[in-house]
C-alpha cells in the first residue's frame, strides 16, 4: 500500500482487518494508514448527509 500512496486498505475479512491493523501498527504507519471494512467503504461512498 506504501508504494500506491494508499490511504486506506479496503477488505470484507475480519481476520485479515485484525491482521492489516497489526501490521500497520507494528510498522508505525497508523497516521498514514487505516484499514476499512467494505460495509464501511459502501456507507462512506454513500453518504449524503452533507447535500
Amino acid at each position: 500500500a506504501e508504494h500506491t500512496r494508499a490511504e486506506v486498505v479496503c477488505t470484507a475479512c475480519p481476520y485479515c482487518s485484525i491482521m492489516i491493523d497489526d501490521g500497520i501498527k507494528e510498522t508505525g504507519r497508523e497516521e498514514k494508514l487505516t484499514t476499512v471494512d467494505v460495509a464501511q467503504l459502501v456507507v462512506q461512498a454513500m453518504d449524503t448527509s452533507g447535500k
